[in-house]
């Protein structure tokens, strides 16, 4: 009986510091992407400064990894995949953003994610047929949201060419 009320002792005090360290540990990592991010964000150069964007992605993939059921984590993923497209990384962009809606489906910016996906898909990596499905499963999914026009004119414009477009709009603005 002694054994065993010594071993859930020695449990329960290990759960403790276990648990005190889990929260020191996320508290540090926020506080060092909150540093990163005051400085990434606050660059007044047009092109994003590639080491602060490569450290700003270390971390954010850190918490991540460390943490992933925190409700922070979708939102850094997003967060990531907006700075991986900034730095032209399109594959990487689609790849965080393929994160969030393999796990964080419940996540605010949702429909906002697919859509982007399917932006990233049709303008960087130039996948026009993925690019139709991704839009076509923003509207399907998210059909009252503030982007499914646009989702929709992007399907009815993503196969003309740019001369067939300049002629529709150019007969437009008559």
């Amino acid at each position: 009986m002694k054994n065993i009320t010594r071993i859930l002792s020695l449990l329960l005090i290990s759960i403790t510091i276990f648990s005190c360290n889990s929260n020191i540990e996320k508290e540090n990592l926020v506080e060092e992407i909150k540093k990163i991010d005051e400085k990434l964000f606050s660059q007044k150069e047009e092109a994003i400064n590639a080491e602060l964007a490569n450290d700003a992605l270390k971390k954010y993939e850190e918490y991540v990894n460390t943490f992933p059921e925190d409700s922070l984590s979708p939102e850094l993923l997003y967060k990531a995949s907006l700075i991986a497209y900034g730095m032209d990384d399109f594959t990487k962009a689609t790849s965080f953003l393929e994160r969030i809606e393999n796990k964080y489906t419940s996540y605010q910016k949702y429909g906002t994610v697919l859509f982007q996906h399917a932006f990233i898909l049709e303008n960087g990596i130039h996948d026009k047929n993925s690019a139709k499905q991704y839009y076509q499963k923003f509207i399907n999914t998210f059909p009252n949201h503030v982007l499914t026009e646009d989702a929709k004119n992007a399907l009815i414009y993503i196969d003309l060419t740019d001369e067939e477009l300049l002629k529709l709009f150019e007969s437009n603005n008559k």
